[in-house]
């Protein structure tokens, strides 16, 4: 199942990107998030490199309960973040994060999931992930635009 999302934000791409790269702080507002433990930081000086591959445990909240799944991100400063799974409840997870300078007025962020769970287990999930990418793209937006706003 393929999910594309995308949303123009009246934020610098660099900024936008910050957020969305900064996944020890996702528990603080992305809904169900309810912690992150980064596993791996590479390189550990995230100041210094244009490219990072940052590996981290995400425990969230679902209707059946708690699940856990490790995600690792190549971050290619500030125009794209790459995710793949590295461990989890489902077969496959795939996606990538793009930002769009769009002059000085902001940027267009673009999401793109590709999650496989199998034929049964997809079919119960299709509506789930779309409403789950929705809730998700919105609250970084929010973050992204009260963290402008904060500085």
């Amino acid at each position: 199942m393929l999910i594309h999302r995308s949303v123009l934000v009246t934020v610098a791409a660099p900024d936008a990107f910050a957020v969305v790269a900064d996944v020890e702080r996702y528990a603080e507002f992305l809904p169900s998030c309810e912690a992150v433990e980064v596993l791996s930081k590479t390189p550990a000086d995230a100041a210094m490199a244009a490219e990072q591959t940052v590996e981290a445990r995400v425990t969230a909240r679902t209707p059946g309960g708690r699940v856990e799944f490790v995600t690792r991100n190549r971050q290619q400063a500030p125009q794209t973040i790459a995710l793949t799974l590295v461990s989890g409840p489902i077969q496959e997870l795939n996606g990538e994060w793009h930002f769009q300078p769009l002059g000085d007025a902001g940027c267009r962020i673009d999401l793109r999931l590709q999650i496989d769970g199998g034929g049964w287990l997809m079919r119960l999930l299709k509506k789930a992930a779309e409403k789950a990418a929705d809730q998700m793209v919105d609250a970084f937006v929010r973050e992204i635009e009260a963290r402008a706003e904060a500085s």
